[in-house]
C-alpha cells in the first residue's frame, strides 16, 4: 500500500514518471487492485500514452465492485480517453447504484450528450435539477441541449435560471449573452453542433 500512496502523492504532484512507477510496482504484487488500474490510466492518459491507458481503464472498470466513486471516475477518465461506449456503461452502472444522486444523473446526461443522444441526455439533466434545483452546470447543458435542437425558448429559459444561480460563471455568461443578443448566432450554433464534446461534466 506504500507504493499506492507514494504514486498518488507524485501524481497529484505532477511527477508523472514517478507515479506510474509506483503503480507498476504495486500491480506487480497484485494485479487485480481497481483503484490501481484506474489511477495508472490516469497517468498514462496525461502521458499521451493513450492505447495503454484504455487496457488499464477497461481491466478497473471489469474488476470494479459497486463502488459509486471508482465509477465516477472511470466514467470521467473513458470519457477522456474517448471511449464512449465504455464511460457510458460506467455512468449507467452508477445511476444504478446511486439513482438519487444528482451529480451521478447530471455525468449520465453529459455522456449522452456526447454520443450525440440528446433525448437521452436531456433526461438525465432534468433528472439531476429535480434532486437539485440549483444546478447551474446542469443548467448550462440543459441550456446547450436545447440550443442544438433548435429549441431557444427552452435554451433561453434554462440558461436564464443558471445566470440567476451563478451569475459570475464564463460559461453561463457567454451562453445567456449569445442567447440575448442574435449577431452571427447562426454561426455560433454551427460550431456548436460540429463539436464531438458537448457539455460539461462535474468532476
Amino acid at each position: 500500500m506504500a507504493h499506492f500512496y507514494l504514486g498518488e502523492l507524485a501524481f497529484r504532484r505532477g511527477r508523472l514518471r514517478a507515479a506510474e512507477s509506483r503503480f507498476r510496482k504495486v500491480l506487480s504484487i497484485n494485479r487485480k487492485y481497481p483503484a490501481v488500474h484506474a489511477r495508472l490510466g490516469a497517468v498514462l492518459l496525461r502521458r499521451g500514452k493513450g492505447e495503454r491507458a484504455v487496457k488499464h481503464l477497461l481491466t478497473a472498470l471489469k474488476l470494479c465492485s459497486d463502488d459509486p466513486a471508482m465509477l465516477q471516475e472511470l466514467g470521467q477518465l473513458l470519457i477522456e480517453a474517448r471511449m464512449m461506449g465504455y464511460a457510458n456503461a460506467a455512468l449507467r452502472r452508477l445511476v444504478g447504484l446511486v439513482p438519487h444522486d444528482p451529480q451521478a444523473q447530471h455525468n449520465l446526461g453529459v455522456s449522452f450528450f456526447i454520443m450525440d443522444r440528446l433525448d437521452e441526455g436531456i433526461q438525465h439533466c432534468r433528472k439531476a435539477l429535480k434532486l437539485k434545483p440549483d444546478y447551474p452546470l446542469a443548467l448550462y447543458n440543459l441550456a446547450l441541449a436545447h440550443l442544438q435542437k433548435g429549441q431557444l425558448s427552452r435554451a433561453r429559459r434554462y440558461i436564464t435560471r443558471a445566470m440567476v444561480i451563478a451569475p459570475g460563471n464564463r460559461r453561463v455568461r457567454r451562453l445567456s449573452r449569445r442567447l440575448a443578443e442574435g449577431k452571427s448566432f447562426r454561426r455560433f450554433i454551427d460550431r456548436l453542433n460540429s463539436r464531438r464534446h458537448r457539455g460539461k461534466m462535474d468532476e
